[in-house]
């Protein structure tokens, strides 16, 4: 029978769904199977709502190895609901619901996998090409702004803060503030923005060759995404020290306040991957108890920290250990 229940995880409403997983009276409704065998949560899955499939896992009653009509347990349902082609694992929801019933011991049904896998490898062929043809556009975009990226890093890089020494004094030519902490950094820091910046500029390139094979491609555009975004950061920090070196002496606390500020460009780009992740700790914490999903949760987002800011890192120890 089917109930309001799977009409609202099929229509994606959200908040009848966790309306009723919160309502103690209708536990009774949570692993009824409709006339395809699907539960609410086969349903939730196939609508690739995290909220929702949060919410129905979050409630111990939900029976998470049902099987339905055809064999299809919901991690069945999330591994071949993973869309095929170019995305970030560690950002689609689709990923995130797999990973959730994998980590909560949730099993696989009695379906031909052959057959399915079958499917999803032909749907992923067909759509992985369709999707490189469709990124030209926004691959050109991005390679117009890591462009601006290494030009904006290179003109910088000739035209340091503070100048240069004359030429009648020692070592006339020099920069004026060679030798500083900061100083140090920012030299690392433009380098690491314009050799990041041109290689995503040669992965975008070789991105777009329609000689290559799709698995090549996606491969070249996926590195070049990233090494973009890293570019993004590295110049962000050169930005920052540039003037924190400028106005450190004459304007101390507007120089703290911009190293401060520069960095929430950077943490925005986290915060949909973060909230997530939050998302998934409470159902996750009423399965697999606090200490393993804190373990979990805090391995991933440090993780996700690291990749992103590791060139800061090593902006830093460098200037340390060049000061030293």
């Amino acid at each position: 029978g089917r109930t309001f229940l799977h009409v609202a995880a099929e229509k994606r409403k959200v908040r009848i769904v966790s309306s009723a997983c919160r309502n103690r009276s209708l536990l009774w409704i949570l692993n009824i199977q409709d006339n395809d065998g699907n539960t609410a949560l086969h349903l939730a899955i196939q609508a690739r709502s995290l909220r929702m499939f949060c919410a129905l896992l979050g409630n111990r009653h939900t029976h998470l190895n049902l099987s339905n009509n055809i064999g299809q347990t919901p991690l069945d349902i999330s591994l071949y609901g993973i869309p095929p082609g170019i995305f970030d694992d560690q950002q689609i929801s689709e990923a995130k619901i797999h990973f959730a019933l994998t980590v909560v011991n949730a099993r696989s049904g009695g379906s031909r996998r052959d057959h399915f896998e079958e499917n999803y490898t032909r749907q992923l062929k067909y759509d992985e090409t369709e999707q490189l043809e469709k990124a030209k556009e926004p691959t050109q975009t991005l390679c117009i702004g890591v462009a601006l990226v290494a030009t904006a890093t290179f003109t910088v890089t000739f035209a340091l803060p503070g100048g240069y020494k004359a030429d009648e004094h020692i070592n006339g030519g020099t920069p004026t503030l060679a030798g500083r902490y900061a100083f140090d950094a920012f030299i690392i820091a433009s380098t690491f923005s314009f050799v990041l910046s041109v290689m995503a500029m040669v992965g975008l390139m070789y991105s777009g060759y329609s000689i290559l094979n799709p698995q090549t491609r996606r491969i070249y555009l996926i590195a070049a995404l990233y090494l973009g975004s890293t570019s993004g950061t590295c110049f962000l920090t050169t930005f920052a020290l540039g003037l924190y070196m400028v106005l450190a002496r004459v304007a101390h606390k507007s120089a703290i306040a911009i190293c401060v500020i520069s960095p929430l460009a950077v943490i925005c780009k986290q915060m949909d991957l973060w909230l997530k992740w939050a998302l998934l700790a409470q159902p996750l914490c009423t399965r697999i108890g606090l200490t393993r999903t804190l373990v979990i949760v805090t391995t991933r987002i440090l993780f996700s920290l690291l990749m992103e800011f590791w060139p800061i890192i090593f902006i830093f120890v460098w200037a340390t250990y060049t000061s030293n």
